[in-house]
C-alpha cells in the first residue's frame, strides 16, 4: 500500500532515487514530498519539472517505484527481451482505453509480480472498483469518461509565481483542475455522486472555498487605481466645466471609489483627501508626494495582511493534503479500472485463478487477434495446459510440451496466447479465456521472428545460458528455435533443452517442426501435441482445427501450402508449384507412439507424476 506519512513518502523517494543514481541534493523537503506524490501518480513530466531531471530519468524512477511495490524488478520476472516486448504490447492495448494521461501512465508503468498475495490484491481491487462502475448506466459512464479526461496536474505557471513561497498553496493550485473535476462529478448526476462519500464532498467543498479565499488575497495595483481616478475626474471636468462646489463633489466621489477599491484605513483616506483637495486645480492631479507616501504605507500593510491570509490558508489546506491525494489516486484508479472493464466486456476477459504447478486455460483466445479482427471473423477458442492444474483440459499433465503441426496452423498464435495469459495474470489483469489457472513464475519467451533475426547459432545458444543458469522454477516458451542450424543437429539441441528442463519443476512449451529429429534423444516424459490441417476450402484457404490434438504429432503439411500456391498462381509459377507437388509423398499425421521408439514408453518408465511436479 502507498505510504500516507510524509516522512515515509520522502524516505521511500530517497531509497528509489539512490537505486538509480538520481541525486536529490539541494532539493527542499517540501519539493521532495511533492515529487513523491507525483511519483505515485506516474507524473513523469511533473517530476522532471520539479527536479530538473530528464524525462528518461524521471520515467526510470517511476518504473523502479512501481517495481518496489510489486516486490521484484521487471527483468527478474520477464526474463527475455521478447517477454518484455509482449508485456509492453499488452499494456498498450489497455492503456489506449484510459481517458486521462495519468490513467494511461498507470498501465505503462505497471510492474509484474510473482507474489500471489500481491496479484490477488490487485485483482480484488480492480474487481471492487468495477463492481461500483457496474452500477452506473451507459450515459453515466459516458459522462464519467468525459470528466476523467481532464485528470492532470498542471505545470508551474508564472501567474502563480507568488505561490512558490507558499508550497502548500502551490500544491493545491496545480491540482485545481482535478478538484473541480471531482466536484463536477458530484454535481453531474446522482449516479456519479455516489462514487464519493459525504465526507469527501465536504472536504472538496472546503478546499475549494479556501482556495477562493487565497485568490481574493491578491494585492491590487494602488498606483493604477489612483491614476484611473485622476483620469475620471479630468474627464468629468472636461464635460461639465463644474463650479467649485460641483468639482469638489466629483473629486469626493472618486476618492470614495478609491477608498473602497483599496480598502483604505481612515487615516489613509484622510491623507488621500488632503492630497486631492488642497490646492485643487484644473487639470486635476493628486499631490504626488502625499500619494507616494500613502501607497507605500498601503502596500506594506497589504503585504502583512496577505502573509497573514496565506498563513491561515496554508494551515487549513495542510490538514487536507493526505485525504486529497487519496481522492486523486482513486480517481486515476477509476480511470484505470474503467479501461480494464471496457476491454474485459468487449472480449469477455476473466481473472485467472492462481495455481501451484502449471498453467492451463479453457476456451482461450489470442488477445491481439481479438483486437485486430474486431468482430470481422470469429477467433477459434482453444483449451490448453502445461504442467499439472485443476482445469479439465483433457491433456496429460506434463511439465514439458512439444507443439507440432501445420504451417500457418496457429502454433505461434497458441504460444503467444499462453504467454499473454501468463503475463496478464502477473500484472493482476484479466485474461482472454473462459477459465484459466496460472502459477506465478518468471517467464522466458523466444518468438520466432526474433530467433531468426539472431542469425548466429552461437548467439542463440548463449541466450540459453540465462535459462539453464536460473535455478528458480520458470515458464519457458520457445518458437521454432531450430531455424538456426541443420535439422539433425537442431533436433539434438532441442532434445538437450527438453531433457534439462524436464528434470526440474520448470515448464516448457516448444513449438517445432522437428519432432521426429528430436524425440529419439528425449530421455524423460513429455507430451507431444499436434495441430492438423485437413485440406483447402473453396477459397483455397487452409482448413485448420486450431485446437491441438493431445499426444499426437501434427503434420507440417507442406503439400497443402504448395497446393494453395499452385491454385493461386498462373503460368510458370503454377507449373513450378505443380512440379513440387508431384515430388512430395503423401503426408499424414503419425500417432506419437509409432514408429519412433520413445524411451519413457518402455517397461518401467517413470510415471507422469515423476517430472519434478
Amino acid at each position: 500500500m502507498e505510504p500516507d506519512s510524509p516522512d515515509a513518502q520522502v524516505v521511500q523517494l530517497q531509497k528509489v532515487a539512490s537505486r538509480i543514481g538520481a541525486s536529490l541534493d539541494g532539493i527542499e523537503r517540501d519539493v521532495l514530498r511533492e515529487v513523491s506524490e507525483r511519483l505515485q501518480l506516474c507524473d513523469c513530466d511533473g517530476i522532471s519539472e520539479l527536479t530538473g531531471w530528464g524525462r528518461r530519468q524521471s520515467a526510470r524512477i517511476v518504473k523502479f517505484y512501481f517495481e518496489l511495490q510489486a516486490g521484484s524488478s521487471e527483468r527478474r520476472i520477464l526474463k527475455s527481451p521478447d517477454a518484455r516486448r509482449l508485456a509492453k504490447e499488452i499494456l498498450e492495448l489497455f492503456s489506449r482505453r484510459a481517458s486521462s494521461p495519468l490513467g494511461r501512465n498507470l498501465f505503462l508503468f505497471l510492474a509484474p509480480s510473482i507474489d500471489g498475495r500481491i496479484i490477488q490484491e490487485r485483482q480484488n481491487t480492480i474487481r471492487s472498483v468495477q463492481k461500483d462502475l457496474g452500477l452506473l448506466s451507459a450515459d453515466a459512464i459516458r459522462k464519467l469518461r468525459v470528466e476523467l479526461a481532464s485528470l492532470s496536474i498542471e505545470g508551474r505557471s508564472r501567474k502563480r509565481q507568488a505561490a512558490i513561497d507558499a508550497p502548500i498553496i502551490e500544491h493545491y493550485l496545480v491540482r485545481r483542475k482535478i478538484i473541480d473535476t471531482a466536484l463536477h462529478l458530484m454535481d453531474s448526476t446522482p449516479e456519479l455522486s455516489r462514487l464519493f462519500s459525504d465526507s469527501e464532498r465536504k472536504l472538496l467543498d472546503e478546499i475549494s472555498r479556501t482556495l477562493e479565499e487565497y485568490s481574493g488575497s491578491k494585492i491590487e495595483d494602488a498606483e493604477a487605481i489612483i491614476s484611473d481616478a485622476e483620469l475620471s475626474i479630468n474627464e468629468e471636468f472636461r464635460k461639465a466645466r463644474p463650479d467649485p462646489e460641483r468639482a469638489r463633489s466629483i473629486v469626493q466621489s472618486q476618492i470614495d471609489i478609491v477608498t473602497n477599491s483599496l480598502n483604505l484605513t481612515q487615516e489613509e483616506e484622510s491623507a488621500l483627501r488632503r492630497a486631492a483637495l488642497e490646492g485643487m486645480s484644473v487639470p486635476f492631479e493628486f499631490d504626488r508626494i502625499t500619494v507616494n507616501r500613502i501607497v507605500d504605507q498601503w502596500q506594506e500593510r497589504m503585504a502583512r495582511e496577505r502573509e497573514r491570509r496565506i498563513s491561515l490558508v496554508e494551515q487549513k489546506l495542510m490538514k487536507f493534503r493526505n485525504e486529497l491525494e487519496k481522492i486523486i489516486r482513486r480517481l486515476v484508479y477509476v480511470d484505470f479500472s474503467l479501461a480494464v472493464a471496457e476491454l474485459s466486456q468487449k472480449h469477455k476477459l476473466k481473472y485467472a485463478r492462481l495455481g501451484r504447478n502449471g498453467i492451463s486455460f479453457l476456451k482461450g483466445k489470442n488477445l491481439f487477434l481479438l483486437e485486430t479482427l474486431e468482430g470481422k471473423s470469429e477467433v477459434e477458442p482453444v483449451d490448453y495446459s502445461i504442467g499439472r492444474t485443476n482445469l479439465p483440459v483433457g491433456a496429460k499433465p506434463r511439465n514439458v510440451v512439444m507443439l507440432t503441426g501445420a504451417n500457418s496452423g496457429g502454433k505461434t498464435t497458441l504460444l503467444t496466447t499462453t504467454a499473454s495469459i501468463h503475463i496478464l495474470t502477473l500484472f493482476g489483469l484479466p485474461v482472454p479465456a473462459e477459465d484459466a489457472e496460472v502459477t506465478p513464475m518468471p517467464v522466458y519467451l523466444y518468438r520466432r521472428r526474433v530467433t531468426k533475426k539472431i542469425g548466429s547459432l552461437e548467439q542463440a545458444l548463449g541466450s540459453l545460458i540465462l535459462i539453464f543458469g536460473d535455478r528458480r522454477r520458470k515458464l519457458v516458451l520457445m518458437d521454432e528455435f531450430e531455424a538456426l542450424t541443420e535439422p539433425g543437429a537442431a533436433g539434438r539441441i532441442l532434445a538437450g533443452i527438453i531433457n534439462k528442463v524436464a528434470a526440474t519443476s520448470s515448464l516448457l512449451l516448444l513449438v517445432t517442426h522437428l519432432s521426429r529429429e528430436t524425440l529419439p534423444h528425449v530421455k524423460l516424459p513429455i507430451r507431444v501435441d499436434g495441430i492438423e490441417a485437413k485440406g483447402l476450402d473453396t477459397n483455397g484457404e487452409l482448413i485448420v482445427k486450431r485446437q491441438p490434438v493431445f499426444d499426437h504429432i501434427g503434420s507440417s503439411t507442406p503439400k497443402l501450402i504448395i497446393m494453395k500456391l499452385a491454385n493461386s498462381s498462373k503460368g510458370k509459377g503454377g507449373e513450378l508449384y505443380r512440379s513440387l507437388l508431384s515430388s512430395l509423398e503423401d503426408e499424414g499425421s503419425t500417432p506419437v507412439q509409432t514408429p519412433i521408439a520413445l524411451p519413457w514408453l518402455s517397461e518401467g518408465a517413470p510415471s507422469s507424476g515423476e517430472n519434478g511436479m
